[in-house]
């Protein structure tokens, strides 16, 4: 973590324990509600997304 980005790394092996390995990475951001309300309409933005929160 550092700030509002993760970033991520996983290795793995494909099928079997002695299956190719795979490697992935990733970035998430965090945004903000507000920063969605500021751009839209609010309404909306909150009727289509109130079930969604994060994990603990």
């Amino acid at each position: 973590m550092s700030g509002r980005r993760a970033y991520l790394e996983a290795e793995g092996r494909i099928g079997f324990p002695d299956g190719p390995v795979v490697r992935a990475v990733a970035l998430f951001v965090e945004v903000g509600m507000e920063h969605f309300a500021g751009r839209g309409d609010a309404t909306i933005i909150v009727d289509e997304h109130h079930e969604y929160e994060g994990n603990p």
